[in-house]
């Protein structure tokens, strides 16, 4: 399958993974309030972590 950034992605210079970025973003549309909770407290400790 093809996949297209946009222009906006293509110049984020703070956004390494523009494509696998837009792929999850669209995927974790699709969930509840709870389940975007739980997705982000788990980020944010993978990225305290590092």
């Amino acid at each position: 399958m093809v996949e297209f950034i946009t222009p906006q992605q293509f110049f984020d210079d703070g956004n390494a993974y523009p494509v696998q970025l837009a792929d999850l973003v669209e995927d974790m549309k699709k969930l509840d309030a709870a389940s975007l909770e739980h997705i982000a407290a788990i980020v944010k400790e993978m990225v305290g972590n590092k």
